[in-house]
């Protein structure tokens, strides 16, 4: 986020810092407080910026469960009210700020620890109520006509067909920004951060057609160049990601949780991931990967649907069960996904590597082929959907208040903090949790009798 009036006070310091060394003084104190206290996002200052002067750690991402962490949700910046004729104009400029994730994080969903989990449920929704309240304010001071209209030139709704392009646009848009401000940190003519491709599952609401602001992409993936270094993929995959949660705009596309963030993985970490796991797969057959195949196109089931993958966290050790997980569902999606946004010719050693690996024939976490031939034969929309269309066509006709609030409740929404409604509500997930705890040793997998031949996968 760039602050007006910030950059002259991050160069004062960076060279009033610079200065200090050269006399060997001791730096500014609150100087000192901000820098090596690690801030996270609430800091006034650049992220790129701070971290091309080095007054940031290179690791400003660190991992948690699994996933990259962002942090806690952020404060934005104490909101004075209104008080002049340009009262639209700062509502609007408020509500710009909610592009950035950071006020709309939501990442303690995914916290491990109950008790943790509950505590920073009820922090977090209320740094993010305070966040929004802003909203409620605006039909004291002036009609809520104008913001309508800015927010459907900004996001296209209520339009399905132009909001899901907007969607697609911003992805495209700010992988290429973080593919461009990662090359730079690396040097002069790097293209360590060059985009190989990406894609995501195309049966979520944007591959239908039917997304909606704040909509996020379903097993969203990216690979990008890399290096020859795994130690300098690990950075470099680091700094990307980070670039995405700065410049992705949250009302338009939503990343501000575990889930929803895109996979990132350098070429060379794909390669060598594939490599790891098929070292475990030496001893399936073709009988096996009939089985499977036939649990990819048939099986409903996410339990049954996953035996080889089930199969192949046993044989794993503690510390890769986690990153198998993880890695079969950026595999799945990058085998089956038929959408491709980027128009570069498919990586012909990649493809090879992938033809040839079980892991990548076999595995099944996700599911994506059993639901996109359910799509094909049934045409049957989820509930959510047909109610989005329905709004699609009877929006015009509300009156300008209920239009707003109704859009009000669509910004909440995208970080589940909304009204719930038809449009919103999402099918029931546990079977699929309780297999990604099974996938990394939570559960026992002996609680479930092994699948042994083509029939017990039938639905």
């Amino acid at each position: 986020m760039k602050v007006m009036g910030t950059q002259c006070c991050i160069e004062n310091n960076y060279l009033q810092v610079k200065k200090d060394k050269i006399q060997n003084l001791s730096m500014n104190a609150n100087y000192k407080k901000k820098v090596n206290k690690k801030e996270p996002f609430d800091t006034k200052f650049s992220q790129s910026y701070l971290i091309q002067r080095n007054l940031l750690p290179i690791k400003k991402y660190p991992f948690k469960n699994g996933r990259i962490s962002f942090g806690k949700p952020v404060y934005l910046p104490q909101w004075d009210g209104y008080s002049s004729t340009l009262d639209i104009i700062r509502f609007i400029r408020r509500f710009d700020l909610l592009k950035h994730a950071k006020y709309t994080d939501i990442s303690e969903m995914y916290e491990k620890d109950e008790y943790k989990r509950k505590t920073e449920l009820h922090e977090n929704k209320a740094i993010r109520a305070k966040n929004f309240s802003f909203l409620d304010e605006i039909g004291d001071f002036f009609g809520p006509r104008i913001f309508v209209k800015y927010y459907k030139d900004l996001t296209g709704f209520p339009n399905l067909k132009e909001s899901t392009q907007k969607i697609k646009d911003e992805f495209k848009r700010t992988i290429n920004v973080a593919s461009t401000n990662t090359n730079k940190m690396f040097g002069i003519n790097s293209h360590v951060a060059d985009i190989v491709t990406y894609g995501y599952d195309e049966m979520c609401s944007v591959g239908l057609g039917y997304a909606w602001p704040g909509s996020d992409l379903d097993k969203a993936f990216i690979i990008i160049e890399g290096s020859d270094s795994s130690s300098k993929d690990k950075e470099i995959v680091n700094q990307y990601r980070g670039q995405l949660w700065e410049n992705m705009d949250q009302r338009i596309l939503s990343i501000n949780h575990y889930a929803a963030f895109p996979s990132v993985y350098t070429k060379k970490q794909v390669m060598d991931n594939i490599d790891l796991f098929d070292e475990y797969t030496k001893d399936y057959t073709e009988l096996d990967k009939m089985i499977a195949y036939s649990a990819i196109n048939h099986t409903k089931d996410p339990i049954k649907r996953a035996q080889f993958n089930l199969e192949l966290s046993e044989k794993l050790p503690q510390y890769l069960k986690e990153e198998a997980k993880n890695f079969a569902y950026f595999i799945e999606t990058l085998r089956e996904c038929n959408i491709w946004t980027y128009d570069k010719a498919w990586d012909k050693e990649l493809s090879a590597k992938m033809t040839a690996s079980k892991f990548c024939q076999m595995s099944n976490v996700s599911g994506i082929r059993y639901h996109h031939n359910k799509h094909k034969e049934s045409f049957e929309l989820k509930p959510k959907l047909k109610a989005r269309k329905n709004v699609e066509k009877s929006f015009e006709d509300w009156d300008s208040k209920k239009q707003y609030n109704f859009i009000k409740n669509i910004i909440k929404n995208m970080c589940g903090d909304g009204e719930e409604n038809e449009c919103f509500i999402c099918p029931d997930g546990t079977r699929q949790l309780m297999l990604d705890d099974m996938l990394i040793g939570r559960i026992p997998v002996e609680k479930y009798p092994k699948i042994l031949n083509l029939s017990d996968f039938q639905d």
